[in-house]
């Protein structure tokens, strides 16, 4: 089974399990392009999804914001690649999920 559709996969068993759940997307800039593709899809589903900085209303407190995202999300996505290793800012998500 190749990647693709392994992702199809969890995503429709998912689909169901989302609707108007809290989902917080974690990811380095440098995939952006599958964090959002991933944020559209759970959006199509009915879910919630919360991906930074988009979803950071301006004047907020950028880190405080984040934090408090990832303590009342249902799931935590975390685009694991790579360029992940790379992101301060993504090893520090994981951590707060934990």
């Amino acid at each position: 089974m190749n990647r693709k559709n392994l992702f199809r996969k969890i995503i429709f068993f998912l689909a169901e399990r989302i609707v108007n759940c809290n989902i917080f997307i974690s990811y380095s800039i440098k995939d952006s392009h599958k964090a959002h593709k991933i944020k559209n899809i759970v959006e199509q589903y009915g879910g919630l999804p919360f991906i930074a900085p988009v979803s950071i209303p301006g004047g907020k407190d950028f880190k405080e914001d984040i934090k408090t995202n990832i303590e009342n999300c249902s799931l935590f996505i975390p685009i694991i690649s790579q360029k992940t290793s790379n992101s301060p800012y993504t090893h520090q998500e994981i951590g707060y999920a934990l």
